[in-house]
């Protein structure tokens, strides 16, 4: 096959896939609310189904034992103040600290002042009354960790991982990484029709299950 020919194909996956999104996001749209993710995840689900940011983790990347401590301590850490630890990390992209506990790496800023401002901005359109609550699994997740995720006091919650752990409550395998040690880059594309690994998980249900 023709890179051109390549190419077109990819293009018509992705429209294809695009019209599925399209047929449910306007009852999404409808229904409002905030969802909440450790990493790009959620960002793009949000884009896919063409929801607002409602949400201040977009385009930004936080270890899962510090997005437990977040969400134990919303209320507290949504009004909390951000250190500049970008030179202590010496990453390509800058790195705040927030609260003095938790490192968020805003991975798609240009600067530290760009993520932070994004982040406070983004909080005043937060829903805490109708909120769906993601935790994308990563290396080095422990599975003391999901169970402290799954005790947490959120209605709308799901854990998304690479195997079936019957322990936790709220988990929901992605296939395709069962031989790893945890979920690989499930951005990524898989299948004939532009569809991405998170796409195994029936996002519109659970966003319209938000009360």
């Amino acid at each position: 096959m023709g890179l051109n020919l390549q190419k077109k194909v990819r293009q018509l996956r992705l429209l294809l896939w695009k019209l599925i999104h399209y047929s449910r996001h306007k009852m999404l749209q409808a229904k409002g609310g905030s969802l909440l993710c450790n990493n790009c995840t959620g960002a793009m689900v949000l884009h896919d189904y063409g929801i607002r940011f409602a949400t201040p983790t977009v385009n930004l990347a936080i270890k899962v034992s510090d997005y437990i401590e977040l969400l134990s301590n919303l209320d507290y850490y949504l009004l909390a103040d951000f250190q500049d630890v970008t030179d202590v990390y010496k990453r390509r992209y800058p790195v705040g600290l927030l609260g003095g506990r938790i490192t968020v790496h805003f991975i798609h800023y240009k600067s530290f002042e760009e993520g932070v401002a994004v982040w406070k901005r983004r909080i005043s359109r937060l829903d805490k009354n109708n909120i769906s609550i993601v935790l994308v699994q990563r290396k080095g997740t422990t599975e003391e960790q999901l169970k402290q995720f799954d005790n947490l006091p959120y209605d709308n919650k799901v854990a998304l991982v690479n195997r079936p752990m019957p322990g936790i409550r709220c988990a929901y395998v992605i296939p395709g990484f069962e031989k790893e040690e945890s979920l690989g880059q499930i951005i990524d594309y898989v299948g004939r029709f532009g569809k991405r690994y998170y796409d195994y998980f029936p996002w519109h249900k659970f966003i319209l299950r938000q009360r």
